[in-house]
């Protein structure tokens, strides 16, 4: 028993100094990995490779051995947008089992992929449920698919068949999500990042939102401005700068937010990987927020 705690100790630790190693300076790289590295890991034990673009991208071509996913599947979607949990990620328990059904479990090192330019950011949003439910080894891959086949990396046809397992949690990883109720009572006290366009922030109502606008006080770090031109998320300084400059403080308690908390969950990582650790996910979003008349919008 003690020889196998060893060998596990001993295998999380060159796993992360691998992380380390191809971080770019990150303060806290272990949410990301690159193309190379999983290049060289496709055929590892417990290795999950999840591939959230959508079936049309999939079907045209995905890395060896990834299963196709939808962050949809792994929400609450009964209504409509801006009903109360419209679009919120399901509970630990739900899913523990929908991951589960996709292969994943207490021992898995889960790689998502997405689009970083052409999509909304569903990589991020796994990842951020990944991390709820406690799969620490859970990582989106850098520049997405473009960037890897773009550099040459090899492409496959065919779905993948996912191996289902039995997979529970406890409870839910707190402090990665917050809720409107939460924002309500706290927004005085907390920066809130709206990570939409900077049409939407001025008030463009461009995905059936009850009311256009923004939360009170938010600052604008649109999604779209995390990344390099070839898809790639930007270095520790600019991201950095980044965030400064838009009066993001890194002691600051941070909440994100969307139109729906996809490109939002995906801001919470970049913030967290620079640094900024105490940043949480509004997942109902602007949805809910513009849908209760109530509350003040700007």
């Amino acid at each position: 028993m003690r020889s196998v705690l060893v060998l596990a100790a001993l295998t999380f630790v060159l796993f992360t100094t691998t992380l380390s190693a191809a971080g770019n300076g990150y303060r806290d790289p272990q949410y990301m990995v690159d193309a190379r590295w999983l290049s060289t890991g496709l055929e590892a034990d417990n290795l999950l490779i999840l591939d959230a673009r959508g079936p049309i991208a999939y079907k045209k071509g995905h890395i060896q051995g990834a299963i196709p996913v939808k962050w949809q599947d792994f929400a609450v979607t009964l209504g409509r947008p801006g009903s109360p949990k419209w679009g919120v990620a399901l509970n630990f328990r739900e899913l523990a089992s929908k991951f589960g059904e996709v292969g994943v479990n207490e021992s898995s090192t889960v790689v998502v992929y997405g689009n970083s330019l052409g999509g909304w950011g569903e990589d991020g949003r796994f990842i951020w449920m990944l991390r709820m439910i406690g799969i620490k080894r859970s990582m989106f891959l850098n520049g997405g698919f473009p960037y890897w086949k773009e550099n040459g990396y090899p492409v496959v046809r065919g779905k993948v068949e996912p191996v289902p397992v039995l997979f529970k949690v406890k409870n839910m990883v707190p402090g990665l999500s917050v809720d409107t109720d939460w924002i309500r009572d706290n927004r005085e006290n907390i920066r809130i990042v709206d990570s939409r366009t900077p049409e939407e922030y001025e008030g463009a109502r461009k995905y059936g939102e009850a009311r256009g606008g923004r939360l009170p006080g938010a600052v604008l770090v649109p999604y779209l401005s995390l990344f390099l031109e070839d898809g790639r998320l930007k270095p520790q300084e600019e991201l950095e700068s980044l965030f400064t400059k838009a009066g993001i403080g890194r002691d600051e308690t941070i909440a994100a937010y969307c139109t729906a908390g996809i490109r939002s969950a995906f801001m919470v990582l970049a913030l967290k990987m620079a640094g900024f650790t105490n940043s949480a996910n509004y997942d109902q979003s602007f949805y809910r927020w513009a849908a209760l008349k109530e509350l003040p919008v700007e």
